[in-house]
């Protein structure tokens, strides 16, 4: 039988750092008194000698009431047998800062319920009188979230391009959640008509199924060729829409950046030099959805209504060849796209449109001064509505 916690060679150096980093980021948000649930890897325990130093470290300011493992039997009705922890927090002071109450073993559900009914009342503790006259708070009341007005089409629209027309369709849940692990994806509130059907069988989880997405009204415009030749299937045609539908609306509230690009304060609407951010969409398909193809195809939609600059980054310099194929195969050109890596830190990009790659590292590059960011903020300019694509986003730790 093995030791409940040896070395394994399988963790990865970064995921596993990014634990207790995650934690350690909810406990300072936590309110002084409240209480913390988190679910990890088996592995992350104050029994493991590897962790057991930042478990101690948390308990200058916390208090961990339990933590448990999660025998993996007990996810296998819905396809996974992987072992989990479970560890509660309190953030109030130790009583016994060495004292770190674990129980090694992974347990069945029976046995967890009955340790999380024994769980204490939460701590009336309360910061004291000094600390709180301490913390000064400038609310700032955030307007609702704003829409910009989308236009049916646009003045300059090419002969090619087309509004994406589309019927929204009704949906709701009926069938209740199965035994089954997966259903079969299709588009569930759009019908686009001679869209073809994604060329390989897309299947997502029986819970996210039960999920009716929101009902769209933004309209892409694309060359009426990509839907004719099947470009883009009607799963990834669905994701061009939802993007753009995120695109059109501002975030709420306003904000400064300030010169280091760095650090974004909230602010008073109507503020002098202030900024709104518009809303993101965040893509988590699998390998064989054509990411890339979908990413392409919210560019070129941004494309054809005139705003000609995009920004796609990504985890290596190889992957600029992969951008190329998936613009192209759309209709672009190899020439559209634009290597940063090959403009010098410093200089001014001499291209008054295309698509400008580059690489997370890259990003993150500065000398003397110059930093890649600005540069790229600087061939942007202040008038910028172009995508901007975090692809293989998970590399994006700045």
């Amino acid at each position: 039988m093995n030791p409940p916690f040896s070395a394994s060679p399988k963790i990865n150096s970064r995921n596993a750092d990014a634990t207790p980093r995650h934690i350690n980021s909810a406990l300072q948000r936590l309110v002084d008194g409240g209480r913390l649930v988190t679910i990890t890897a088996n592995w992350f325990s104050p029994a493991n000698p590897s962790w057991r130093e930042t478990f101690l470290k948390w308990h200058d300011k916390a208090r961990v009431l339990l933590s448990v493992g999660v025998n993996g039997k007990v996810y296998s009705k819905h396809g996974t047998t992987m072992e989990t922890r479970i560890t509660v927090i309190d953030k109030v002071p130790a009583d016994n800062p060495s004292d770190i109450p674990c129980i090694p073993q992974t347990l069945d559900l029976p046995e967890l319920l009955a340790l999380i009914e024994q769980l204490p009342e939460r701590s009336p503790w309360e910061r004291s009188d000094v600390k709180a006259a301490a913390v000064i708070a400038k609310v700032v009341q955030l307007p609702k979230r704003t829409t910009v007005a989308q236009p049916e089409t646009v003045s300059f629209l090419p002969d090619d391009v087309v509004v994406l027309e589309y019927e929204v369709v009704e949906w709701s849940a009926t069938e209740g959640l199965k035994d089954t692990l997966y259903k079969t994806y299709r588009p569930q509130r759009i019908r686009i008509k001679d869209a073809l059907p994604h060329p390989s069988l897309l299947c997502e989880s029986a819970a996210l199924a039960l999920v009716s997405p929101p009902a769209p009204t933004y309209k892409p415009h694309l060359p009426q060729n990509i839907v004719a030749q099947g470009l883009l299937s009607e799963a990834q045609l669905e994701s061009v829409i939802y993007a753009g539908l995120a695109h059109s609306e501002f975030l709420s509230g306003s904000y400064i950046v300030d010169d280091s690009l760095d650090n974004v304060t909230v602010v008073a609407q109507g503020e002098e030099n202030a900024v709104k951010f518009r809303r993101g969409w965040f893509l988590g398909d699998g390998t064989g959805c054509g990411k890339g193809r979908q990413i392409a195809g919210i560019i070129l939609d941004n494309w054809c209504q005139g705003r000609r600059k995009a920004i796609w980054i990504s985890k290596s310099a190889a992957l600029i060849e992969d951008a190329r194929r998936d613009w192209c195969a759309l209709g672009g050109s190899e020439k559209d796209i634009i290597d940063l890596g090959n403009i010098k830190l410093g200089d001014p990009i001499p291209f008054t449109q295309g698509i400008l790659f580059c690489t997370y590292s890259t990003l993150r590059s500065q000398k003397n001064g110059k930093s890649r960011l600005k540069q790229i903020i600087e061939w942007a300019g202040i008038d910028f509505e172009g995508a901007i694509a975090y692809d293989e986003g998970s590399n994006a730790i700045l």
